[in-house]
């Protein structure tokens, strides 16, 4: 059998506890200490060597930047002509699909000598006809199937057979 023998007074105990622990303590607070300093470190030069492969990377690319100067004007050269090109482009109408659609609206005695269209859509006819009744289906096609604000001076209707006329109005849905 093992006794125990309860010697110390309980004030002497608790500084013995007291002492463990603080030692304890300082135990792990040198160990966070050595923990964080050694992180701190490692920072400092990842953050060293990244700072120098960013400078690295920058004079590659004005390195890059100084050989490729004639690539680069050339870009800039052909976007410049590309966007010209649109420019050109917005502007462009399909004619073929006017005579399309303006084909079948012309009758049987009446030629066409000019045809106009300018870019906000006005179309200008001139032509002969050979009887005035080809003109006047003429117009009535025009105005209901495919142009608005026609204007058809009287004029043209002067002559009762082989006369010329000059007609023009806007397009519609072109």
């Amino acid at each position: 059998m093992i006794l125990q023998l309860d010697l110390l007074p309980a004030r002497e105990k608790q500084n013995i506890k007291l002492v463990k622990i603080y030692s304890f303590i300082k135990k792990e607070a040198w160990f966070l200490f050595c923990l964080l300093l050694l992180l701190n470190i490692f920072v400092f030069y990842v953050k060293k060597d990244l700072a120098r492969n960013l400078l690295d990377t920058d004079r590659l690319l004005e390195e890059n930047k100084k050989k490729n100067q004639s690539l680069i004007s050339d870009i800039d050269n052909f976007n410049q002509k590309t966007i010209n090109f649109e420019t050109i482009q917005s502007s462009f109408r399909v004619q073929s699909d006017l005579f399309l659609k303006l084909a079948p609206l012309i009758p049987q005695g009446i030629n066409l000598t000019a045809v106009n269209l300018n870019s906000l859509n006005q179309l200008t006819l001139e032509g002969v006809y050979q009887k005035r009744d080809d003109l006047l289906i003429l117009k009535d096609n025009l105005e209901t199937d495919f142009m608005t604000n026609l204007n058809f001076p009287i004029s043209n209707l002067l002559t009762q057979e082989s006369g010329r006329f000059s007609l023009s109005g806007t397009v519609a849905d072109f």
